[in-house]
């Protein structure tokens, strides 16, 4: 076993549905966390996936025929948080 540390990058290892443009790798990891149909905050996509704006990311997974859900939620202080979901990938060949 080598001493190499283990990124989320060697974890989601372009998973199929992933995008598929080469630098595209904040997509990826982004894609790889979502996958599952979870919602998530952009404070936990920045904290699993180590990108500094997921927001970004999102808006251009959108424009590439990404489909996300959003919603809104209050916590116990009144602070409003943005969650995401990522609901269906682009059809085959529309990347």
């Amino acid at each position: 076993m080598s001493g190499r540390q283990v990124t989320i990058f060697d974890a989601i290892n372009s998973p199929a549905g992933a995008p598929t443009d080469p630098a595209a790798y904040a997509q990826k990891a982004i894609y790889g966390v979502m996958c599952n149909g979870a919602w998530y905050t952009t404070r936990q996509l920045m904290d699993l996936c180590k990108v500094s704006d997921p927001r970004a990311n999102i808006r251009t997974m959108k424009n590439n025929g990404y489909v996300f859900e959003t919603r809104w939620e209050n916590n116990s202080h009144g602070v409003r948080y943005k969650y995401y979901r990522l609901i269906t990938q682009p059809k085959e060949g529309e990347q």
